[in-house]
């Protein structure tokens, strides 16, 4: 089966317009089920991979055509959790992801070079592109998450995430001592549209209401220029 081709659009708002946006998108969408309490709240964890020489990380910064980042993902800080293994690649303006399920020790394991028996596509994706760069954990990224869905024939999912952080990698994958701001972000929200197909003619009529200006948005670059400009990297990942 073929990961499914989707498109993001990503926008810098301050908070109070994210607000205001949320409260309009209302008659559109629904809060994610994923949230907090019935919101449409919760964290998002991420421990990037990227290979000696930050392969990755240049080919973000280079705006190269094809590229793709390699993390495990979760979304709380407990001893015991599950973790996300993605593969996000992009070609131009299509995106696709594969995302394999695993525990805390099958994850602490494979961050560390070690294999596994199992065979789903997932999980094979992740462990070649592991293994063709020779990544390793270069970088925590966390951040709060609001998401909404919607639509009909095309689903649409539009998050907002604001209080961007960058924490060194923990080979534990516990939480890292300390987390830095992004400065790109500071006080702003990131807000994403993500679609298949075409969105409805409502995505297009808020971004036309609300004059909103694309901008492009890393942050996982951002966060490894935040620990590069701290020199808290090690030197071959700085290079």
């Amino acid at each position: 089966m073929h990961p499914t081709v989707r498109f993001e659009i990503k926008y810098r708002i301050p908070p109070g317009l994210a607000e205001e946006i949320s409260r309009h998108l209302g008659r559109y969408m629904s809060a994610d089920e994923n949230g907090e309490g019935g919101s449409a709240s919760y964290p998002v964890h991420s421990l990037y991979l990227d290979s000696p020489n930050f392969r990755l990380f240049r080919d973000t910064e280079e705006g190269a055509f094809s590229r793709f980042k390699l993390r495990a993902r979760c979304y709380n800080f407990q001893p015991v959790r599950s973790f996300f293994l993605e593969v996000k690649a992009r070609r131009g303006e299509a995106m696709t992801k594969s995302r394999a399920g695993a525990t805390i020790d099958e994850t602490r394991d494979l961050l560390a070079g070690g294999g596994t028996d199992r065979t789903d596509d997932a999980m094979r994706n992740f462990l070649t592109s592991r293994d063709n760069l020779r990544a390793r954990p270069a970088a925590w990224i966390t951040y709060d998450r609001a998401a909404y869905v919607g639509g009909e024939r095309s689903l649409v999912r539009i998050t907002f995430d604001s209080a961007i952080r960058v924490g060194l990698p923990t080979a534990d994958l516990a939480e890292p001592e300390r987390w830095y701001g992004l400065p790109e972000v500071k006080g702003l929200v990131v807000l994403e549209i993500k679609y298949t197909g075409s969105y409805p003619a409502w995505v297009a009529e808020t971004v036309r209401r609300f004059n909103l200006t694309r901008s492009s948005m890393s942050k996982y670059r951002q966060g490894v220029d935040v620990l590069i400009s701290r020199n808290l990297l090690p030197a071959m990942h700085a290079a």
